[in-house]
């Protein structure tokens, strides 16, 4: 998994090689997003000879903050990566704060 921050939203990576879209599921709660996944290769029918490939129920939980808006997640699964873009909310993004210059007649108030 990797994640980064633009200026309007934090993009989550998950590599998911051989997975199709019904063989995840994303679930959003209340501070969290859970991914989880499902993958076998073994058919019954035949004989293992030798197994490498990872397989089994593979599960991501990732804790968000009231920062994210969790309500309006997108994902997508293009060529074995799971992405999920999650928006930061309105009013929480960072903004700048103009600085004056000290004056020795005005004090700093706040309200």
């Amino acid at each position: 998994m990797d994640a980064v921050k633009t200026e309007d939203e934090v993009i989550v990576y998950f590599d998911a090689p051989g997975f199709d879209i019904d063989d995840v599921d994303l679930t959003v709660e209340k501070g969290s997003i859970t991914v989880e996944a499902t993958r076998r290769w073994n058919d019954p029918s035949v004989k293992t000879l030798t197994s490498e490939r990872s397989q089994g129920v593979f599960r991501r939980q990732l804790q968000v903050g009231d920062t994210l808006d969790t309500d309006e997640v997108k994902a997508r699964l293009d060529n074995g990566v799971l992405t999920l873009a999650i928006p930061i909310r309105e009013g929480t993004k960072p903004r700048s704060v103009e600085i004056d210059h000290a004056d020795s007649s005005r004090s700093l108030t706040t309200s």
